[in-house]
């Protein structure tokens, strides 16, 4: 890995938060490139004089402030990247979602309206019996 990939990882290296094979990668790294372990000796040293709540903290080279700035941008691409995953998926479950309701809706529809013609049959037949027997209404109440 070349010191472009390495360099965002050096916070993490210092830190102790990089699993095992990108660990591995960094120190092989740092064993032959002397560029990297200086920018790591400096991290070390501003990490600590923050840490100790040291009056004075070193200003860090160019370099640094110029990794630091890499190193943000790669992570604030990555975070872009999966959010728009995030968003994708929802987007997908969306509209599955309303496609399976307006499915289920529709069948609802058929079957309610099945329903109502069902129910209007029967009352038309109540209607024509009652209009052709003479005797329907004929009697007191």
């Amino acid at each position: 890995m070349g010191c472009d990939g390495i360099l965002p990882l050096l916070k993490a290296f210092l830190d102790r938060e990089l699993d095992p094979l990108r660990r591995e990668a960094v120190a092989s790294h740092l064993e032959e490139c002397a560029s990297c372990r200086e920018l790591l000796r400096e991290d070390g040293e501003l990490s600590a004089a923050l840490a100790s709540g040291a009056a004075e903290v070193p200003m860090p080279r160019g370099e640094v402030v110029e990794r630091w700035a890499r190193a943000a941008l790669e992570e604030n691409r990555t975070t872009v990247r999966w959010l728009r995953r995030v968003a994708a998926a929802a987007a997908a479950l969306l509209v599955a979602s309303l496609v399976a309701f307006s499915s289920v809706s529709w069948h609802a529809g058929e079957e309610a309206a099945a329903s109502s013609e069902a129910a209007l049959v029967q009352r038309e037949s109540a209607l024509e019996i009652v209009l052709s027997d003479p005797s329907w209404g004929a009697g007191e109440f």
